[in-house]
């Protein structure tokens, strides 16, 4: 493997040389063809490294020697098409010295500052690079995990139905004991073969890629190209999962005989996964199969052979979910219910009820408790849904059962949130604030770029500023704005919470302290007139109610 790293480098070296030799204007676009080549094709740190040092070693030793100021006059007068100037009056000596070393410094800044540029670029590219394989890493093994063993279910489903279409043809060509005496002694030497073959433990139960991913890095070059990594690793998965579930449904046999491979292969999550895609796409069945029973649903399918019908009509019940609610906030015609999967005590990801309209507002009898009442921040509750309907940014939107009640099973206590809180990051982009906001608006075209809508963060302080933006156009409305700082920057958000927005609108304008919060931060639906979308404190959880000052 090393003479293989080494031999490379020479082939490297050997064109930048062969380019030199050809047409030296072109030595640095070699150079640059092989820097990205390089940080497209390489992965593993080390040998990127190395392998943009020999590039760049290469282009030092090898680039033009040229200056500009090298031309002789009459050259220059040629390229001008005048007659070549005057010999100048002999300059003294040291006067000539000291032309000359301007001249030479003159010359030599412009290739300095340019070769550190390029030093500096090939430095962040690195470190993007760096930190997408960092960030995305794990996703990306996910994925190829979950595709080699579709795969593999694939081949071997493929290969049972070529053997069986051999054996047919055998009995066929040369009679029925002929391809019983076959299929005999087949069955003999594979069963020998599979116990030598056959791992001695099961394999273990591989995750699905879960594509929440929240960036680590404070720098939004990072941030941004992480993003569009996931995005590109999302849109690859369904790319993938959609064309196998093309080959499926072309397939009866071949259907068949795949969930039963997929099965023996022992990926509880994966086969899930595929099972709820593959049936929550049917038209005629809008609910997904509940994955908690999915292996009762995959045997009854196997045994009676049932459509999507009815397989609809087996699981009539709506699709429950457990939450922890963590925003019930105001929202025109409605409310914003959010919270994250409730798991035994651990938090899981984040859901957003939402309604088949437009607005996706949760109107007063959609969210109503058995018996009464409707979901405070902080409850355990259960909810009906039909199924996932992620849009944008908004990735956590699941479409309610506007025809069942919700349930509360519990309540939290407020020390017991830590564990629900967020990883420490920005808040998804900074840098653009509206006239009374701090870091509050993101453009449309970064909007579009994330895959999350919803944060916990916890925060030290807390600070509500009560106001009349709108007074001097005669708008005399009360609003209520969050100011608090977290993963190193300042932040100024509209509040939402109705509980806090309607008892600090009844006091006078001013600043008040909260002290110690936890805060629920939802981008809302965009805003089409200034082609961006705002983030809002969905949710105030202070740690003292009673402390504000």
């Amino acid at each position: 493997m090393t003479e293989g790293i080494l031999l490379f480098q020479m082939l490297i070296i050997s064109t930048i040389l062969v380019t030199r030799v050809v047409s030296k204007e072109h030595v640095l676009a070699a150079c640059w063809a092989w820097t990205l080549f390089t940080l497209v094709a390489v992965f593993a740190s080390g040998l990127m490294v190395l392998q943009l040092v020999v590039v760049w070693g290469a282009y030092m030793l090898l680039r033009p020697k040229e200056s500009v100021g090298s031309e002789t006059p009459k050259e220059v007068a040629k390229q001008d098409g005048k007659s070549p100037p005057r010999a100048p009056t002999p300059v003294p000596r040291q006067m000539a010295s000291v032309t000359e070393a301007r001249a030479v410094e003159t010359t030599a800044t412009p290739q300095t500052s340019t070769f550190e540029f390029s030093l500096q670029s090939i430095d962040g590219a690195i470190s993007r690079q760096s930190a997408i394989i960092e960030a995305t890493g794990g996703l990306r093994l996910t994925f190829s995990v979950e595709r080699q063993m579709l795969e593999m279910a694939l081949e071997r489903a493929t290969r049972h139905l070529q053997h069986e279409r051999h054996i047919q043809s055998l009995g066929k060509e040369r009679g029925e004991a002929y391809r019983k005496i076959y299929e005999e002694n087949r069955a003999k030497i594979s069963a020998v073969i599979d116990s030598k073959l056959e791992p001695k433990r099961p394999l273990p139960a591989h995750p699905v890629p879960d594509f929440t991913l929240s960036p680590r890095y404070a720098d939004d070059i990072h941030r941004d190209a992480i993003e569009q990594k996931v995005a590109q690793i999302k849109v690859e998965r369904d790319q993938f999962r959609s064309g196998l579930l093309r080959e499926l449904r072309a397939n009866d046999r071949l259907r068949e005989r795949f969930w039963e491979e997929l099965s023996r292969l022992g990926q509880p999550h994966i086969q899930a996964s595929l099972y709820d895609l593959w049936f929550g796409s049917s038209p005629k069945s809008p609910r997904l199969v509940p994955r908690l029973t999915w292996e009762q649903t995959f045997a009854s399918v196997q045994s009676a052979k049932l459509g999507a019908a009815e397989i609809d009509g087996l699981f009539a019940a709506a699709y429950v979910k457990q939450i922890l609610c963590l925003a019930n906030s105001r929202k025109t015609g409605g409310r914003c219910i959010a919270g994250k999967e409730w798991d035994d005590g651990c938090a899981g990801a984040w859901l957003r009820p939402v309604s088949a309209r437009s607005s996706h507002e949760v109107s007063d009898a959609e969210r109503r408790y058995e018996g009464g009442g409707e979901p405070g921040v902080l409850d355990i509750l259960q909810v009906p849904l039909l199924d996932a309907c992620p849009d944008g940014w908004q990735q956590e939107n699941w479409r309610l059962n506007p025809d069942e009640c919700w349930k509360k099973t519990g309540r939290l206590e407020w020390p017991k949130l830590a564990d629900f809180c967020d990883p420490v990051a920005p808040l998804w982009h900074n840098g653009d604030s509206t006239y009374y906001g701090k870091n509050d608006e993101i453009p449309l075209e970064r909007a579009k770029l994330l895959r999350s809508s919803l944060r916990l963060i916890h925060a030290p302080a807390v600070r509500l500023r009560v106001f009349r933006p709108g007074e001097a156009f005669g708008n005399p409305k009360l609003r209520v704005q969050g100011l608090f700082e977290h993963a190193g920057d300042k932040y100024a958000l509209r509040v939402t919470d109705p509980v806090y927005e309607h008892q600090f609108q009844a006091k006078r304008e001013g600043y008040y302290d909260l002290g110690e919060s936890y805060l629920t931060i939802s981008i809302g639906e965009p805003y089409e007139k200034r082609q961006a979308c705002y983030k809002l404190i969905a949710a105030i959880i202070p740690r003292d109610p009673g402390t504000a000052v």
